[in-house]
């Protein structure tokens, strides 16, 4: 029989024999029992990782830290051999891959590693950054694309801008309804090419891939 089962059969017995009794009240809380409560928080922090694997090499390159999204210290080299008024347009890439559980997805730039974004050889020529399709002779330089297709692609190539100014945006994703992102990638070609009269090197430069969650 239950704790309040046994105090109604006991109020009906003495109501029986005429025995002044307290109101039913006093009988409804349990002076043996109290109650606590605590709440469980559980946090699971943000995590941002970026991985970058170039045309030319054997490995890929993780940058998994969300607090330092801009890590350095990679050995990703792609390279093409080009001969003056001839241009490079599609063997030459880097596919970035992007893996946040921010729900509110992330965005994706890309920046000179420096002040200068020329291709400099070691005698200090030059390919300057431009951004319009890089034609071998008539229209020298080197600029990018976002995931050009190699065939029959007419899209937009870029200008790299120095470090310290506004980065390119590469890719923006910000899910409607909201989700996590994963293996979300974007392929950036590098274009080059020569002028007729380009002296022969190895022409040189940095890019910064830089990967932010959204807000």
């Amino acid at each position: 029989m239950s704790k309040t089962n046994k105090i109604l059969a006991g109020f009906g017995v003495a109501t029986a024999l005429g025995i002044a009794i307290s109101p039913l009240a006093v009988f409804a809380d349990d002076p043996t029992t109290v109650d606590g409560e605590t709440t469980i928080n559980a946090i699971i922090e943000e995590v941002l990782s970026l991985s970058l694997t170039s045309s030319g090499t054997t490995g890929s390159y993780d940058c998994s830290t969300a607090a330092n999204p801009n890590c350095s210290g990679t050995d990703q080299r792609t390279r093409a051999t080009i001969l003056p008024s001839q241009a490079d347009l599609d063997t030459m890439y880097t596919i970035a891959t992007v893996n946040t559980n921010s729900v509110n997805g992330y965005d994706l730039t890309l920046t000179d590693s420096d002040g200068t974004t020329a291709l400099t050889t070691e005698n200090n020529d030059t390919i300057a950054t431009i951004n319009t399709t890089p034609t071998g002779g008539t229209n020298p330089g080197w600029a990018i694309a976002i995931d050009k297709d190699d065939q029959g692609w007419s899209g937009t190539w870029y200008q790299v801008p120095a470090l310290g100014s506004t980065p390119l945006p590469l890719k923006s994703s910000h899910p409607t309804p909201a989700a996590v992102t994963v293996n979300a990638q974007t392929k950036v070609t590098y274009g080059v090419a020569a002028s007729s009269s380009q002296p022969t090197g190895i022409y040189t430069d940095t890019v910064v891939y830089t990967a932010t969650t959204g807000v």
